[in-house]
């Protein structure tokens, strides 16, 4: 059984995703695609998480926590990305 504020996440989520879009595009390389995989991450995982109420909870609780460790991997690799442009910057 899925809980409706997970169904509410999925909808605001499916909602901001043109924006999302659109800005991830207009910020470019690097931080553009890595954007957009966190937030395919992230969406995905939230799909997961509605499915895992309806069918198959092991297989999709497993992908739900799996996308979401991924994201926070993405992350991380995002801010080691724009830490080492910014020291690039500075450097003469």
């Amino acid at each position: 059984m899925f809980q409706p504020s997970e169904i509410v996440v999925l909808i605001v989520s499916l909602a901001m995703s043109p924006i999302i879009v659109t800005s991830a595009r207009r910020l470019g390389a690097p931080l553009g695609p890595r954007i957009m995989a966190v937030f395919a991450c992230v969406f995905v995982a939230y799909v997961a998480t509605v499915l895992e109420g309806i069918l198959l909870f092991d297989l999709f609780s497993f992908l739900e926590h799996a996308l979401l460790t991924l994201t926070g991997v993405l992350l991380m690799l995002g801010i080691i990305a724009v830490d080492r442009q910014v020291r690039n910057r500075r450097e003469p």
